[in-house]
């Protein structure tokens, strides 16, 4: 059985912060079925499934400042979408092979989140 087509067009895209590899952009997704996804700012980049049922992509979602992101995957067979709970840092890679999807972070620490030391440094 075919899936629906559903293809992600990412557009005006800038640096999430100034000198950073990682971009925010607008998502319009085209197809015979489109979900009705959260307003979210989007990293441009998405992944499909071998077998074209599954559509990944990264919302970003900053907290305090820090850098985070989910995932949010488009199911279409079911015509359904499910997202991830926050996950720190940033997305540098995006798979989904059947029932997984996999990624890679970038991740960082705020300074403000690191306890003190005890001793002086010399």
């Amino acid at each position: 059985m075919p899936y629906v087509q559903l293809e992600p067009e990412f557009s005006s895209p800038m640096e999430i912060r100034m000198g950073s590899p990682f971009r925010c952009a607008d998502l319009t997704l085209k197809g015979s079925w489109v979900p009705d996804l959260p307003n979210y700012d989007w990293q441009d980049l998405s992944a499909e499934s071998h077998n074209g049922r599954f559509l990944a992509l990264v919302a970003w979602d900053i907290a305090e400042n820090g850098p985070g992101f989910r995932i949010v995957v488009i199911d279409k067979k079911l015509k359904t979408f499910s997202e991830s709970k926050r996950i720190n840092g940033c997305c540098k890679s995006l798979a989904v092979n059947d029932s997984l999807v996999e990624f890679e972070t970038f991740n960082i620490a705020l300074l403000s989140a690191l306890s003190p030391c005890k001793e002086k440094l010399e």
